[in-house]
């Protein structure tokens, strides 16, 4: 039973190779996204990017809702948007590619970037096995409440991003450290909180009944990726080590778990492998961020 559930994984998932291979073009997209993001922070042009990202995000979403029909065609516009994004950015900034590169330079941003690239994947999987095995009604009611928690998220990123720029600071001192960990846990309970006040509102317009359930569910996962959001910079600016792909990748690697042989063998919602792998990947950073506090001076 083990060994032919992990041999149809494949199909649970990516419907055999049509899937596969969108989820591969748009996974490209993601990481020439993700390098434009990179390099418009380093010359400290984070409110221009920080728009552009809110114009993709919202663009992707609301046109996923209101315009295109199914997942497919929301992946192939998020990429085209993500590679329109790339090429504005190498032009605005004259970029040129040389053979010279500093290896490490080049290792360390890689890295970084394939963290990026895994980071979406944790919303995209119990999308994608929902469109395959549960239907496309509960998917497209799925894919709407993730993109409401993710619009919330889009509160807390561009501080983060500012606050890279001061992270040597920050995590060099207990002081700091601790008064950061603080404000964003206050930041995201509030966020939680507004997020359960006004997500039946939200989903009400747009023509969907988000019960009081699902609500506490999503607002959980709102306070857990709001405290990832805000937390992340430092870890990653902290070491070498890519300790947030690390972390993203098992969280993604529960989460295919748990939804083979929790959500699909005893009938759970399928929202729960969301849930849990967004709180597994919480609590892996702070648990990173409370060594860096040790570490850190007085």
């Amino acid at each position: 039973m083990l060994l032919n559930t992990l041999i149809n994984i494949d199909t649970y998932l990516f419907n055999g190779q049509e899937y596969f291979s969108l989820l591969l073009v748009y996974s490209v997209g993601l990481a020439l996204f993700c390098f434009a993001y990179a390099v418009m922070v380093a010359f400290e042009e984070i409110r221009l990017i920080e728009i552009i990202k809110i114009v993709i995000v919202g663009f992707g979403a609301l046109s996923f809702v209101l315009i295109l029909k199914n997942l497919s065609q929301y992946l192939f516009v998020f990429t085209i948007l993500n590679v329109i994004i790339f090429i504005f950015v190498i032009f605005r900034k004259k970029i040129k590619f040389t053979k010279k590169v500093n290896k490490d330079l080049i290792y360390f941003g890689l890295k970084r970037v394939a963290g990026e690239v895994m980071y979406p994947l944790l919303l995209s999987i119990p999308i994608i096995f929902s469109v395959n095995q549960i239907g496309l009604s509960y998917a497209a009611e799925l894919s709407f409440y993730f993109m409401i928690t993710n619009v919330f998220i889009l509160i807390i990123n561009p501080v983060s991003t500012i606050l890279l720029t001061k992270a040597v600071t920050i995590f060099e001192s207990k002081t700091k450290l601790y008064e950061f960990l603080k404000f964003g846990i206050i930041t995201s309970a509030v966020l939680s909180i507004l997020f359960q006040i006004t997500s039946p509102i939200i989903a009400d317009i747009f023509g969907y009944n988000l019960d009081i359930y699902n609500s506490i569910v999503l607002s959980v996962i709102v306070f857990l990726l709001s405290l990832f959001v805000w937390i992340r910079n430092i870890i990653n600016s902290e070491a070498v080590t890519p300790y947030l792909l690390r972390f993203t990748c098992f969280a993604v690697g529960f989460e295919i778990l748990f939804i083979f042989f929790v959500s699909n063998k005893f009938n759970v919602d399928v929202i729960f492998s969301y849930l849990f792998a967004v709180l597994i990947l919480c609590v892996l950073t702070v648990q990173r961020y409370i060594v860096i506090y040790k570490n850190a001076n007085k």
